[in-house]
């Protein structure tokens, strides 16, 4: 792939290569069209076709109802998406980071199924059942957030999944009016400061980091970590 690539690569639009699949991204619907077509006939010299029923088109907008058309080199369109999944991470129109989200709310339920009579044991110290949340059914909900742009929506889903199951864990019903904050005294930080702690420039700043501060793995990790409860 890479060498039937390389005279296209070189132009200067970011493109995204993974084994067979391609994400070619342009600023207007006439350098996409321009770009489709030269992709095409570079693969088909090397022997390659493009399956125009796997391939599809998305544009990034906020309006709804926006159209773009883009056609391979024989004249048929090529579908416009909504939003679809590249290497497990869901890009959808309108930006943002919410189908993402519920795709990962949606795998860890899935995960708490499987060890959800473990965690919910009454019998296990709560310590443990928090340790065994932190370590097999959270990371399924932070899975891929470190390429997440976050708004104060997503923010609210997380932290309404994360306390929801904190709560089953230790046996806190909803109508036990206790502040979030108490929960997490068993020992587990906020979880959108854990994910920004990954990946959020903002963060940095707050914490008064630049990058030349993670040659120093120490004094980096003191800086970034969010005390335990």
């Amino acid at each position: 792939m890479d060498v039937l690539s390389e005279e296209i690569r070189n132009e200067e639009l970011w493109k995204l290569l993974y084994t067979d699949d391609v994400v070619i991204t342009a600023e207007n619907e006439e350098d996409l069209q321009r770009t489709v077509g030269k992709w095409q006939k570079s693969l088909e010299r090397g022997g390659l076709k493009v399956n125009v029923n796997k391939t599809e088109v998305l544009l990034s907008s906020r309006e709804d109802g926006d159209r773009i058309v883009i056609q391979e080199r024989r004249g048929l369109n090529i579908k416009q998406a909504e939003k679809f999944r590249y290497i497990g991470s869901t890009l959808s129109q309108e930006g943002g980071c919410e189908a993402e989200v519920d795709s990962s709310i949606k795998a860890v339920w899935g995960k708490w199924r499987e060890v959800a009579g473990v965690v919910c044991d009454k019998k296990m110290p709560i310590k443990m059942k928090v340790k065994m949340y932190s370590t097999v059914i959270r990371p399924v909900l932070m899975y891929g957030a470190e390429t997440w742009d976050l708004r104060r929506k997503e923010d609210v889903k997380l932290e309404r999944t994360d306390m929801r199951m904190l709560r089953l864990i230790i046996g806190i019903p909803l109508l036990h009016r206790l502040e979030n904050d108490e929960i997490r005294r068993a020992g587990l930080v906020k979880i959108t400061e854990v994910i920004r702690e990954s990946c959020d420039k903002e963060y940095m700043e707050r914490r008064r980091l630049v990058e030349d501060d993670v040659f120093d793995r120490k004094q980096w990790r003191r800086r970034i970590r969010q005390p335990t409860p």
